[in-house]
């Protein structure tokens, strides 16, 4: 008599292919995380750019003595007008890092660059004045604050920019 044996589980062939299959999921979630790493920390650097940006806003807007219906402090002086047509929209890619990108800097107003896990966020600030009445008055000053970083080992810099406007009320 022979015995007959039955055979349960898989051939070293399937258990191969099933290796293969996931090791090839395997590679295509880590290039997933890592991406999300550095995602999460450029994400990180905006949000603490845009929260120093609305800092030196809040600066900006508080050197007006009244509440913001006179614009005497030197910084408010649009002191380049033809740059008032870039505010909100400034390309700045490509900005030497000698270079200001814009009319004012934080140093202006006492002011120096924060720095935040080792990171130096630069402040700066653009001004257009702005006659809505084309009366001569300038009833608003639109404020752009740009905020710009980089890391040691980075070559160009990333920006954040903030808008606002001081809008003078009439008959001031």
């Amino acid at each position: 008599m022979s015995r007959q044996y039955s055979q349960s589980g898989f051939t070293m062939l399937e258990v191969m292919v099933a290796l293969v299959i996931f090791a090839v999921s395997l590679i295509g979630v880590m290039g997933i995380s890592t991406m999300s790493v550095y995602y999460n920390a450029m994400s990180r650097q905006v949000d603490i750019a845009s929260m120093f940006g609305i800092e030196l806003a809040d600066t900006l807007k508080h050197l007006t003595p009244d509440g913001g219906t006179t614009f005497l402090h030197p910084a408010f002086n649009d002191s380049d007008p033809g740059n008032n047509n870039v505010l909100g929209v400034i390309d700045l890619t490509n900005e030497p890092p000698s270079n200001p990108p814009a009319e004012h800097s934080e140093s202006e107003i006492g002011l120096i660059s924060p720095i935040h896990e080792g990171i130096v966020y630069q402040r700066f600030w653009n001004v257009a004045d702005v006659d809505q009445n084309n009366d001569g008055i300038i009833e608003v000053k639109q404020i752009a604050v740009i905020v710009r970083w980089r890391k040691s080992q980075e070559s160009h810099y990333h920006y954040s920019v903030i808008s606002f406007g001081l809008y003078r009320p009439p008959g001031i």
